[in-house]
C-alpha cells in the first residue's frame, strides 16, 4: 500500500526563512561579541568575551555549513515541488480533464 506524501509550501517557505535567520545571526555573532566586549568596562572581562567568541567562531563556521547545506536541500524541494505541482496543474486543465490513460496493444 502506498504512502501520502503531504507538504505544507507554507511551512516549507518558513523553514527557509528561519535557516537563513540562523545564518544572518551566525554571520553577525563575531560583531555582537566584540560590542558586548567592549561595554562590559572591564579588560579582564573583555578580554575573556572575546576569546570565547574567537573559540565558539570555529564550531559556529562547522554549524553555519550545515544550515547552509540543510536551506539549499530545503531550497531544491521547494523549487522541485513547485515545479512538479505546475506541470500537474497544467496537464490537469489543458483539456479540462485528466488525461486519458494510454491505450494498451490492440489485439486483433
Amino acid at each position: 500500500m502506498g504512502g501520502r506524501i503531504k507538504i505544507s509550501m507554507e511551512q516549507l517557505l518558513q523553514l527557509e526563512q528561519d535557516l537563513q535567520l540562523i545564518l544572518d545571526e551566525f554571520e553577525s555573532a563575531n560583531d555582537n561579541a566584540e560590542s558586548t566586549a567592549d561595554t562590559t568596562g572591564h579588560d579582564k572581562l573583555a578580554g575573556r568575551v572575546k576569546d570565547f567568541a574567537g573559540n565558539w567562531s570555529k564550531k559556529r563556521d562547522a554549524m553555519a555549513e550545515n544550515v547552509a547545506a540543510i536551506q539549499q536541500i530545503i531550497t531544491g524541494i521547494d523549487q522541485a515541488w513547485t515545479e512538479v505541482d505546475g506541470q500537474l496543474y497544467e496537464s490537469l486543465t489543458d483539456t479540462g480533464q485528466a488525461p486519458a490513460a494510454k491505450a494498451g496493444p490492440r489485439r486483433g
